[in-house]
C-alpha cells in the first residue's frame, strides 16, 4: 500500500541518506560487504539525487566503470570536479557537501548561506568562493544554491535577479 511504501522510505531510506548530510563519507561501512554497506551505498545514491541532483547522479553512473562502492565515489567526484556548474540543495539547515577546489561563482536567494571546512568559514558576502582544496565542507543555507566555475570575480546578478555573493574566507580561533 502507499502508506506501506511512505513508512519504508521514512525508516529505511531516508536514515541513509541523513547519514552522508551529516557526517560526509561514511568510510568504515562503505568498504563493508554486508547491509551496512549496502546501506552506505544505497545512502550516497539518495544523497546525490537529493543534494546534487538526478542530473550528477546520471553523471556519477556515466563515470562508473567498475561494479564497486569506491569505483562509485571516485566517479562521483570526478563527476563534481568536472562539472562547470553545480546545483545543490541542501535537505537541512545543515549538509555535508563534497566540493572540489578551485574559484567557485554562488548564486542563490540565502543572503546567509554559509560554507565551513574545519575553522575556515566562508560567509555570503561577495560573489566567489575560493576553496583552497577539494574535501567535505559544511554548508549551511535555507535555499537552493548554484555554484558556477569563476575565473573572474566580476560582481554581477544571476537571471532572474538573484544576487551573487562571495564566499571570503575567515578563520576562527
Amino acid at each position: 500500500s502507499a502508506s506501506d511504501v511512505r513508512s519504508f522510505v521514512q525508516h529505511r531510506c531516508l536514515p541513509l541518506r541523513q547519514r552522508w548530510m551529516t557526517g560526509g563519507f561514511p568510510e568504515k561501512e562503505f568498504h563493508r560487504t554486508d547491509a551496512a554497506g549496502m546501506g552506505a551505498l544505497i545512502g550516497m545514491v539518495l544523497y546525490v539525487d537529493g543534494v546534487y541532483s538526478s542530473a550528477m547522479l546520471r553523471a556519477t553512473f556515466a563515470r562508473l566503470t567498475e561494479p564497486q562502492p569506491t569505483a562509485l565515489w571516485r566517479a562521483f567526484m570526478e563527476a563534481v570536479s568536472e562539472a562547470d556548474t553545480l546545483q545543490l540543495s541542501p535537505l537541512s539547515e545543515a549538509t555535508q557537501v563534497w566540493l572540489p577546489s578551485g574559484q567557485w561563482r554562488i548564486e542563490t536567494e540565502d543572503k546567509k548561506a554559509s560554507l565551513q571546512q574545519g575553522k575556515t568559514r566562508w560567509q555570503a558576502t561577495q560573489s566567489v568562493w575560493r576553496l583552497p582544496r577539494g574535501g567535505w565542507y559544511l554548508l549551511k543555507s535555507a535555499a537552493s544554491l548554484r555554484l558556477v566555475k569563476d575565473r573572474s570575480t566580476a560582481s554581477q546578478r544571476a537571471p532572474g535577479g538573484a544576487y551573487l555573493y562571495t564566499i571570503a574566507p575567515v578563520v576562527s580561533d
